[in-house]
């Protein structure tokens, strides 16, 4: 059942393509990570979101922020001594290895609801519609690099399904898909737009995204391919421009 609104979407596009039913595939997409998470506890239930979502070694982050706050350490002393704080003893193995983007959200939602079992739900149901949207992210980059829409549609309902994307249901990893669409899609619109407000958007997400995750570094051996096929395909010279766009994103 929780995998109708896949089928709908479907047979609607079928019969008249628009991507307005993408919004089904990422409606499907989350009703089957919360019945992923229901079906994988035993005896099944919800139990398995706040369990994921405040285990120390799942993922860490909201008990990271729980002891944070208990300590009276605000989101402005973390950014701070960030750095220092991490050759001490008070973080756990993942917020330990990453940027601070992931406990500053855990921090946030224990800050409104406390350290609860009600906030780890909340978490893991917030983490899962911002996931979704990687649903919807997929069909933006499939679209923009190759002016399929059929592609696209299609290209974005096989993610909605995989397995990886639904059953990692609730960690921050389903929501990284996102931040890559944005980095490719920004530097895409730069290269062939030759407009700067795309290289400075492009450095300000760049910076947004490895405020999060160290994994958008990867990303920088698709800019290069894509600049070295613009250049090379361009009917006049390019190189200087492309250098020029790279610079301003590097400085935003």
């Amino acid at each position: 059942p929780l995998g109708i609104p896949f089928v709908l979407a479907q047979l609607l596009y079928a019969r008249r393509p628009s991507a307005i039913w993408v919004g089904l595939l990422m409606v499907a997409a989350l009703a089957l990570m919360i019945g992923g998470a229901w079906v994988q506890q035993n005896p099944p239930g919800l139990s398995r979101i706040p369990n994921v979502i405040e285990s120390r070694w799942s993922t860490g982050y909201f008990d990271q922020a729980k002891l944070l706050l208990r300590k009276g350490i605000g989101w402005r002393q973390l950014l701070k001594d960030y750095p220092s704080m991490l050759a001490g003893r008070n973080f756990y193995l993942h917020p330990k290895q990453k940027p601070p983007g992931q406990v500053l959200f855990e921090m946030a939602i224990v800050h409104l609801f406390g350290p609860t079992d009600l906030a780890a739900s909340v978490s893991g149901l917030l983490i899962g519609v911002i996931a979704s949207f990687a649903v919807l992210a997929t069909y933006v980059f499939i679209a923009f690099f190759t002016g399929s829409k059929d592609a696209a549609f299609y290209g974005a309902s096989y993610f909605a399904l995989c397995p990886g994307f639904i059953l990692f249901f609730p960690l921050f990893e389903q929501c990284f898909a996102i931040l890559t669409v944005l980095v490719a899609v920004l530097w895409g619109l730069a290269l062939m737009r030759d407009q700067f407000r795309y290289s400075v958007a492009l450095g300000v997400v760049y910076a947004l995204a490895g405020f999060i995750t160290y994994l958008p570094g990867v990303i920088v051996i698709f800019l290069i391919g894509l600049a070295f096929i613009r250049w090379r395909t361009a009917e006049h010279r390019v190189l200087g421009r492309i250098l020029l766009h790279m610079a301003v994103a590097l400085l935003a």
